[in-house]
């Protein structure tokens, strides 16, 4: 089974590389030392049409890179062409990819600091005004001196709440932008090697050649 899966997988791997010549906007990889095309199958993807060129090629969205490597290679949640669900690993991921996982956690861990904080600061105002609920009754001047009397800590909790949330506002935004190019950045053509390693298949997406 072994042996029939390497040879198909050189076979397909051989098919590509007969459309190295005469290609233009070549998207070359290696993959186990032959380098393949695969722009071919990005022009399908874009436009489908007729049969699909090396279908040992796939769509691999990566939607978590787990923290550390197996064996060198990258454990990552996947959905393959859009429809399976996977734990794999991954080698040669595109560095483009890596990068955009690691801005998104840079932006998002002040995000989560900031809602704490926020989360605290109501709280803290709401076991004020339960420990000490304001005058609303009885004779005029003591609600107004109650009040007097409250406004500077009301104040501050107001401004130190609004200045929170105009920080959290600024962060999600940032945040937001970069999701926005996650499509683009985290969708990547990959194979399967016909590997496992720790009961997770070996996807390679090939390592990116001149071309």
């Amino acid at each position: 089974m072994k042996l029939r899966m390497r040879a198909v997988l050189v076979t397909a791997m051989m098919q590509a590389a007969s459309l190295l010549r005469g290609q233009t906007n070549a998207d070359l990889r290696s993959v186990n030392g032959v380098t393949v095309d695969v722009s071919p199958v990005r022009r399908w993807l874009a436009q489908p049409g007729g049969e699909r060129p090396m279908p040992h090629w796939k769509q691999v969205r990566i939607v978590e890179i787990k923290p550390g490597h197996i064996g060198g290679y990258q454990p990552c949640s996947v959905l393959i062409e859009e429809t399976n669900k996977a734990e794999v690993l991954l080698a040669n991921m595109p560095a483009a990819s890596a990068a955009f996982f690691s801005k998104l956690e840079e932006k998002e861990a002040p995000i989560r600091v900031l809602r704490a904080r926020i989360e605290v600061e109501e709280k803290k105002a709401r076991d004020l005004f339960a420990a000490s609920p304001p005058i609303t009754s009885g004779p005029t001047e003591f609600i107004e001196a109650d009040m007097e009397q409250r406004r500077p800590q009301v104040e501050s909790m107001r401004r130190s709440l609004a200045d929170l949330k105009a920080q959290l506002a600024k962060r999600q935004a940032e945040y937001d932008a970069i999701l926005r190019s996650a499509p683009e950045v985290t969708t990547v053509l990959a194979m399967f090697t016909g590997r496992e390693l720790s009961r997770l298949q070996i996807w390679d997406c090939g390592a990116k050649r001149g071309g």
